[in-house]
């Protein structure tokens, strides 16, 4: 007996096709994603921004000033080396971007112009990046990586700015000098630029700084880069801030510097990538380990060390709220006059002093005019109520 089976002729590929992909919506997405960025963004993974406070929002040491040489927000110093003067305040009226909303801004506005600027005066807003926190891009070396700047920026002159990138340490001879554009007054554009690794010059590491980044608003002939043959690349030298394009913005009273959202990641994003926003609780911490302070409440306690001394111990255990990047500079406040202790009556405290710190503790020794008081006792002072210690460790 001969059986003949038979059977319906299948298109294999069009049955493909036609089979259900265990992908889920999500899945589909990561199946259309163009790129590697869209991918990532669809993940929520974005190399790490390096920069701390980039969206200025804590601001530690107050909201203004008028300082020719320091810092405002956190992590980011404002030089002025003209002829001229400028405020520099943190704004809360930040933009809506693409990016997300940034409600803090740093802004320097100038008060007193300087129209013809001197070849070696010049302006700009540093930013120091730690030796542990570039230690991955590893600069001056031949594994050099890519690293991608992006920063918010609404300055009220339109024109060209400048941005440099250059070793910290090592002599502050290796430099990258981009151009950049505010095209239009008083807009919030967003800037991104890719520097490529540098594989020579020496590049600091551990806790001393590695890398400047300097946003110049003013820049003397002294400093400049040739705008043909010195940008967008490295070189060596020392001190360029900008090209000869560079706008003078300390030109005319009222002109305002804006910036914020500033970011920097490890490789070749041309796009940029979203801005990092951070907790801040989190960003906090961070800016903590470069400066902090203690404030002294009411009844602080004064150690008598002995009755025939004039000195007494003010002892301030726990004062770091984290480890700082090193030992701090400690700046005490100043004592109010005929301010005493607890029961000296008119033996006044004259002055105070660091004793001694470490990371656990900090003394302060007090100083009054004459000997006096039991030994080994603890009285209260509330001289110092209100009044904080300045604890610096900015590079």
């Amino acid at each position: 007996m001969t059986l003949k089976i038979t059977k319906n002729t299948q298109q294999l590929r069009e049955k493909l096709t036609q089979v259900e992909k265990p992908s889920g919506i999500a899945g589909e997405a990561m199946l259309r994603a163009n790129t590697v960025r869209d991918q990532a963004n669809l993940l929520g993974y974005a190399p790490d921004n390096i920069i701390i406070n980039g969206d200025m929002k804590i601001a530690q040491r107050g909201t203004s000033t008028t300082t020719a040489d320091g810092f405002l927000a956190d992590r980011f110093k404002t030089t002025n080396g003209t002829g001229g003067n400028i405020t520099t305040t943190q704004e809360s009226d930040g933009p809506h971007t693409k990016d997300g909303h940034f409600k803090y801004y740093t802004q320097l506005n100038v008060t007193q112009a300087d129209t013809s600027l001197a070849s070696t005066e010049w302006g700009g807003v540093f930013y120091i990046i730690e030796g542990n926190d570039w230690d991955w891009f590893n600069y001056g070396t031949a594994n050099a990586e890519t690293a991608t700047l992006s920063f918010w920026h609404c300055h009220n002159v339109a024109g060209t700015y400048c941005v440099t990138l250059r070793n910290q340490g090592g002599g502050s001879n290796r430099n990258y000098v981009v151009e950049y554009t505010q095209d239009i007054a008083d807009e919030w554009q967003k800037t991104v630029i890719v520097f490529p690794g540098d594989f020579s010059g020496t590049w600091t590491t551990g806790t001393g700084g590695a890398v400047s980044i300097l946003f110049t608003y003013a820049n003397g002939s002294s400093y400049h880069a040739d705008s043909v043959t010195e940008t967008n690349k490295w070189f060596g030298g020392t001190y360029y801030h900008s090209t000869e394009n560079q706008v003078n913005l300390m030109s005319a009273v009222n002109n305002k510097f804006r910036l914020t959202g500033v970011q920097i990641v490890r490789g070749n994003h041309p796009d940029g990538l979203p801005f990092q926003f951070r907790h801040y609780s989190e960003e906090l911490l961070r800016c903590q380990r470069y400066y902090q302070t203690y404030q002294f409440t009411t009844q602080t306690f004064v150690y008598i060390e002995g009755s025939i001394s004039t000195y007494r111990w003010i002892h301030v255990p726990g004062w770091s709220k984290t480890n700082m990047r090193t030992t701090p500079t400690v700046t005490l406040p100043s004592v109010p006059s005929n301010s005493a202790i607890n029961g000296f009556g008119t033996n006044y405290v004259s002055s105070i002093a660091t004793g001694g710190i470490s990371e656990e503790a900090l003394s302060i020794r007090v100083t009054t005019q004459t000997s006096g008081g039991n030994s080994f006792e603890l009285r209260h002072w509330d001289g110092l109520s209100g009044s904080k210690i300045q604890f610096n460790a900015e590079i």
